[in-house]
């Protein structure tokens, strides 16, 4: 009999998902097993580390990492994801050098894909730093101070994932007589049950 995560909780028993992505071209995936607090295999079976704990949380490659970040008025803090300060920092340098260089195509495709970023509270912050840093070393490096560089209005809230569950024998299967380990119109984020 399955039990649900509701029901596991209250009887203090953990959850745990395995959560995977494909590589672009490639066999191998990204993967993590996310288990919540309580007794159950995992904590007996593997050495689990806390996802948001400072020097183990979760990182997505350099990119993005996972916070715990307290609001104002709540008790409990906030998950979310925000760009590593290796990602931050190419950023300022990659913003800071289309300005100066004058190249205005460069400095549309950044600011461009600098709003494309996923729009989770703490990377929302941090892009509306990015766009004042914009605005600010385009007003120090530019002789036209008038000509403010255009720029997207904002970052777009984070929507429900658009998730399907596979089985992980199917995908093994697949990958064993050489096929893709999801049909192409399936590329997109998957989470793997047993």
């Amino acid at each position: 009999m399955k039990i649900n995560g509701c029901t596991a909780k209250k009887k203090g028993q953990a959850n745990a998902k395995l959560l995977m992505y494909p590589k672009p071209y490639s066999n191998e995936f990204l993967w993590w097993l996310l288990v919540t607090d309580g007794t159950g295999n995992a904590e007996k079976l593997e050495k689990l580390k806390s996802a948001i704990a400072p020097k183990t949380r979760l990182q997505w490659l350099d990119d993005y990492e996972i916070v715990a970040i307290m609001r104002e008025g709540r008790t409990t803090p906030n998950i979310t994801w925000r760009m590593t300060k290796k990602c931050y920092n190419a950023w300022h340098t990659r913003i800071r050098q289309a300005i100066r260089s004058n190249a205005d195509d460069k400095l549309r495709q950044a600011t461009w894909s600098l709003h494309r970023v996923p729009g989770f509270s703490e990377l929302r912050l941090q892009v509306k730093q990015l766009r004042l840093q914009v605005i600010k070393e385009h007003k120090r490096s530019r002789s036209n101070k008038d000509d403010e560089p255009l720029m997207p209005k904002s970052v777009s809230y984070v929507t429900n994932a658009d998730t399907s569950t596979v089985l992980l024998s199917q995908i093994v299967r697949r990958m064993a007589i050489g096929l893709r380990p999801f049909p192409k119109q399936e590329n997109a984020k998957v989470l793997v049950e047993n």
